[in-house]
């Protein structure tokens, strides 16, 4: 469609652009003939300088559209090299792409768009805060739940802090002990962390409801 709009644009500044070179040719005729005074010289002025505006208009009609195809291809680029990301991510952790992005738009109940899912479940496998299909889907649920900014969850678990929970709308009360507590379990500081902010999180979910269930979801 926005090729079309350039073609069209093009013919009609080709065409003003034409009647322009006959008005200017009729100007020069009638500033030669005495007889034809200068009725006719202000008429064809007048009517030149409309249609050259006429194709101003075209030839501005075409750069935006140029900069409409631009931009609309130069985003179509982007999300392609993020499908792409996505599907070669989730084949490294031995799941497939497409039963991943149905579960993750289940487990978002339909808040967040498909490019931001993939975005964002791109970054968490990209990084290794995410290594299967189960975790991909949990840390996305309680994301999309509680309203958290997937940057700042990705800072959070990279760092491996507290010091974002409150941004990401969770409580720090016990999460300590919960770490303690899966590290003497036998898992290592780094899984320990990201199981026990899951656990924090879905426990927060269960106190405080998902924006899911709340009008907030709806808009979303």
């Amino acid at each position: 469609a926005n090729l079309q709009i350039v073609i069209s644009a093009l013919d009609k500044a080709s065409g003003d652009i034409n009647k322009i070179k006959s008005e200017i040719s009729g100007v020069n005729n009638a500033s030669k003939s005495a007889t034809k005074g200068t009725g006719d010289f202000t008429t064809s002025i007048t009517s030149m300088i409309g249609k050259a505006a006429l194709a101003a208009g075209a030839v501005a009609a075409v750069g935006a559209a140029l900069k409409g195809v631009y931009d609309s291809a130069k985003e179509a680029a982007e999300l392609d090299y993020a499908r792409s990301k996505f599907d070669n991510l989730s084949e490294s952790i031995g799941t497939v792409s497409d039963a991943l992005l149905t579960d993750l738009r289940a487990a978002t109940s339909g808040m967040v768009s498909d490019a931001d899912l993939i975005a964002g479940a791109g970054d968490l496998m990209a990084l290794g805060l995410a290594k299967s299909h189960d975790e991909v889907v949990r840390l996305t649920y309680v994301a999309g739940a509680l309203g958290m900014n997937m940057n700042q969850l990705v800072l959070t678990l990279t760092n491996q802090t507290t010091m974002r929970f409150d941004a990401l709308g969770m409580s720090v009360d016990g999460f300590s002990e919960k770490v303690k507590g899966l590290e003497a379990a036998g898992m290592s500081a780094s899984d320990a962390f990201k199981e026990a902010f899951l656990q924090q999180a879905e426990e927060q979910i269960a106190t405080v409801g998902s924006a899911a269930d709340e009008t907030i979801g709806a808009f979303m």
